[in-house]
């Protein structure tokens, strides 16, 4: 007859049941293996380190967004891909709809173009026919 338990581990296990170094009961006292680590007594402390304040940094990236916001805004509006419609096919739209939503950030675009691209173009300009005659 055949045993389902083989008996050539039973040399192995043999150690653990007796006295020694592989006694049931170092096995028992011994540490499981997903247990915690105990913690190492702390050496001296470091300083804590002082945390730092970003609010320059981020009124710098908050400034450069707007003006990035509006730059394009002038760039649509000045390549005609925004487009300032008339009153009254602007009347017939509904809020929702990308014209109307377009022509309002088209008067944008043109509002901020008219006091900030359209004076710098002109400086340029001004310098720029004066240094070549």
């Amino acid at each position: 007859m055949l045993s389902p338990v083989s008996m050539a581990g039973v040399s192995n296990v043999r150690p653990y049941f007796g006295e020694g170094e592989k006694s049931s009961a170092d096995i028992l006292a011994r540490q499981g293996a997903y247990a915690k680590q105990p913690e190492a007594a702390p050496a001296a402390e470091a300083p804590a380190k002082e945390k730092k304040s970003h609010t320059g940094r981020n009124i710098l990236i908050g400034a450069l967004t707007a003006v990035a916001v509006a730059a394009g805004l002038v760039a649509l509006h000045k390549t005609n891909v925004l487009k300032v419609l008339p009153e009254a096919e602007l009347k017939d739209l509904k809020f929702y709809d990308f014209k109307k939503m377009g022509h309002y950030l088209a008067k944008a675009g043109e509002f901020i173009g008219k006091y900030t691209y359209e004076p710098a173009v002109g400086l340029y300009n001004k310098w720029f026919n004066k240094a070549a005659s």
